[in-house]
């Protein structure tokens, strides 16, 4: 399983749920050293994204990448649940 730390448009269950024909669940979390602007987040000390970690197969993910197109990257992050770091990728305009 792959773990997407989600925080813009793939927050939301219904978007999610109508590409992937089910619902994912969802583990809040937060990323710290970075900041959103508009459907991007950048790494910016002091800063922190909250959003939501979902579990997805590769072939789940190979949806959401079809679905986010090729102006995002999915790049190694490490946000936080409960004080726990979780290794995880999320998508990024690069």
């Amino acid at each position: 399983m792959i773990k997407l730390f989600v925080y813009g448009t793939l927050l939301g269950d219904y978007l999610v749920a109508s590409l992937l024909g089910m619902v994912t669940k969802r583990t809040p979390a937060i990323l710290k050293g970075f900041c959103k602007q508009g459907l991007n987040i950048y790494e910016s000390e002091g800063d922190q994204v909250e959003g939501d970690i979902i579990e997805i197969t590769i072939e789940q993910l190979d949806i959401l990448d079809a679905y986010e197109g090729s102006s995002y990257t999915l790049c190694k992050v490490r946000p936080e649940v409960d004080g726990k770091i979780v290794k995880c990728v999320a998508y990024r305009i690069l």
